[in-house]
């Protein structure tokens, strides 16, 4: 089984260019990309599993959302 570290590297790092210009779009005033972003990063890393997850990219952009609200 992949390590949360590796999975993390392998499949949600390379989505981060793209999620922080979609959040510079849509971050409502007094928020920071990068506490988002890290708080999302955060709760990724605290997912008991991640084998039910079939679209990281997505699940990324929907954590971030979260955050967000």
């Amino acid at each position: 089984m992949t390590s949360r570290v590796q999975w993390l590297a392998d499949e949600i790092l390379p989505h981060e260019p793209e999620l922080r210009r979609w959040l510079w779009r849509r971050l409502p005033a007094g928020m920071e990309v990068d506490d988002v972003v890290q708080e999302a990063y955060a709760e990724l890393a605290g997912l008991a599993d991640v084998t039910a997850i079939r679209s990281p990219r997505a699940y990324l952009f929907t954590t971030a959302r979260s955050v967000i609200l």
